[in-house]
């Protein structure tokens, strides 16, 4: 009876691998599914979802440029089927859309795009959610490199230079900005070589241009420029660097570079002051109409300072009370930019109806020209006129 018993149970434990040789039933367990070598990347089915593969492996993707790859989705059911598709890992793989639906056995395609932003290996995933709560994944494999194949790290020897090396920006007034200055960012070794950034150290010196965008592969041989400028704030001297980070040992090469600024100015500042022909803008002027014909005058505004004076608008108010005469004002057309020493001109008439007296009267803003500008202690220059008419 022990005999038997025994026999039997030697049976049992050999019948499953009888049948695995026979018939070829494979009870090997499945590899880690982050090793792409040994997980199955052929098509899958989940419910009504096909989907053609399970892996995407990029390969090896410059920095700064990208590469799409597609993923087939079926609808196996007899009625439409929503795909809800996200992603998961790192930022530099995107999917075409995120909601997906297909009508009853269509289909429809899923692009995956790798943009890589440094020379480094990414991982992600796409998930695709079906309505009853189950989802299939598909894992995505990246390098940011040279190119070359998926085992190509993109490493390699290199060497850049920076020209000028040294580069002194002038000396300009606070507040103004320098023209720019072309420097020379080349690849002077003999293998691709990575710059992942362009930067200056002080805020005074700013790049505003060049054809070297980072990220950026420059090959072997080639060039980019970066255009800086210089803006001091203050009264002092600056120093500071153009630095260009690699994916070489060491990383940063940098040009160095100056400026000072400085101030030519005394008063720093538009200053108006108006040419009433011969009277006083501080006082009254009166102008005189005889017989209703008018007193025209040529004034002009002139800058007294040593920056720029805008001149928005010349205006007149006539006496709100009184009709004997009009002031009128012609001959501008604001705004004007007045130049340090400069001045411009603008006429001014009176002309009576009668026989009568207008006088100037500011406090109610009657018979008043107001010029309107620039200057920081005279914004509304004000001049008070006066009318005698015989």
């Amino acid at each position: 009876m022990g005999s038997a018993m025994r026999a039997s149970a030697s049976m049992l434990l050999l019948a499953p691998l009888l049948l695995s040789g026979c018939f070829g039933l494979d009870t090997t367990p499945k590899q880690d599914p982050t090793s792409h070598d040994s997980v199955d990347t052929g098509p899958v089915t989940v419910g009504s979802l096909s989907v053609d593969r399970t892996l995407i492996d990029f390969g090896s993707v410059a920095p700064g440029s990208s590469t799409s790859e597609a993923v087939v989705l079926s609808n196996g059911s007899d009625s439409t089927l929503r795909v809800a598709a996200s992603m998961v890992g790192d930022a530099v793989f995107e999917i075409s859309d995120s909601d997906i639906a297909m009508a009853a056995g269509g289909e429809s395609t899923l692009t995956v795009t790798f943009a890589p932003s440094g020379e480094m290996t990414y991982g992600g995933t796409v998930r695709l959610a079906l309505e009853d709560g189950t989802s299939v994944d598909i894992d995505l494999a990246g390098i940011g490199g040279t190119g070359g194949g998926p085992d190509d790290t993109g490493t390699g020897t290199g060497a850049v230079s920076v020209s000028p090396g040294t580069q002194d920006l002038g000396t300009l007034n606070v507040g103004t900005t320098s023209s720019a200055y072309t420097f020379t960012v080349k690849n002077t070794g003999s293998d691709d070589v990575l710059v992942s950034d362009v930067h200056t150290s002080d805020t005074v010196f700013t790049i505003t241009g060049g054809t070297l965008a980072a990220p950026q592969v420059l090959s072997a041989g080639s060039s980019r420029t970066v255009e800086v400028k210089f803006s001091p704030t203050a009264e002092t001297a600056y120093s500071g660097d153009l630095v260009v980070v690699t994916d070489l040992t060491p990383a940063n090469y940098t040009a160095s570079l100056s400026g000072t600024g400085g101030n030519s100015c005394t008063i720093c500042s538009p200053l108006i002051s108006v040419d009433t022909a011969g009277g006083d803008p501080y006082s009254v002027t009166d102008f005189f109409s005889l017989g209703g014909s008018p007193d025209s005058r040529v004034w002009s505004v002139q800058n007294v300072g040593d920056m720029d004076l805008t001149v928005t608008s010349v205006t007149v108010n006539n006496d709100i009370f009184a009709t004997c005469g009009t002031f009128i004002v012609s001959g501008f057309t604001g705004p004007k930019t007045v130049a340090p020493r400069a001045s411009t001109p603008f006429t001014i008439a009176y002309t009576a109806s009668g026989t009568c007296i207008d006088v100037a009267q500011a406090s109610i803003n009657a018979n008043v020209v107001h010029i309107l500008s620039n200057d920081p202690s005279q914004g509304d220059y004000v001049i008070e006129v006066g009318g005698i008419g015989l």
